[in-house]
């Protein structure tokens, strides 16, 4: 009978190392099921999402200027629209939404997050973010004015990734990430 019982507890012992394995070999990679959200056009840690309606954005963002206006003395934009020849900008400093003024009705094409995105932090390097592309069939390009038109300056790299009609792009400055943005690729290439 003891035997019996040293058997068990030795077999259960294996089984809970096993366990523990195993869960330590899921948690090296990104924690986020990247293909899920980019699928549904969003981003998770960002509230609005691709299609969403550009007045269902601008009444939120008002919403919280008039807010902030109330309980301070003095005032501090919240949201800022900044209209260019085809596109418009709905910039609200960790965010911004762009959308094709032709095609407003269509609701917003292109997010991009100036924070952390994917679970991902700013300054994620372009390794870790490799490792959670695995499997998925990616590119890697130059950072220049059309594909980083939303960033001043950036001379980095880019990663991009095509999933259904989305594309995941992350931006990188010095192997460090610097902004991520999900766009309608039919619209925006």
């Amino acid at each position: 009978m003891k035997r019996f019982i040293t058997v068990i507890i030795s077999i259960l012992l294996v089984l809970s190392l096993c366990a523990c394995g195993e869960k330590n070999t899921k948690s090296d990679g990104n924690s986020v099921d990247l293909e899920y959200h980019v699928k549904l056009g969003q981003i998770p840690e960002c509230e609005f999402a691709l299609g969403d309606s550009v007045d269902k954005i601008k009444e939120h963002y008002s919403s919280e200027q008039e807010s902030a206006e109330e309980h301070s003395d003095h005032s501090h934009d919240i949201y800022e629209i900044i209209e260019g020849e085809k596109t418009v900008l709905i910039d609200c400093g960790t965010y911004g939404y762009y959308y094709e003024k032709e095609n407003e009705s269509d609701g917003i094409s292109f997010i991009v997050s100036y924070e952390d995105a994917f679970g991902f932090k700013m300054g994620a390097l372009v390794t870790d973010i490799e490792k959670s592309l695995s499997g998925l069939k990616y590119s890697e390009e130059d950072a220049n004015e059309e594909n980083t038109f939303f960033m001043m300056g950036t001379s980095g790299s880019v990663l991009k990734c095509n999933i259904s009609d989305y594309t995941l792009m992350f931006v990188f400055d010095n192997d460090a990430l610097c902004a991520t943005a999900l766009y309608v690729t039919e619209d925006w290439e």
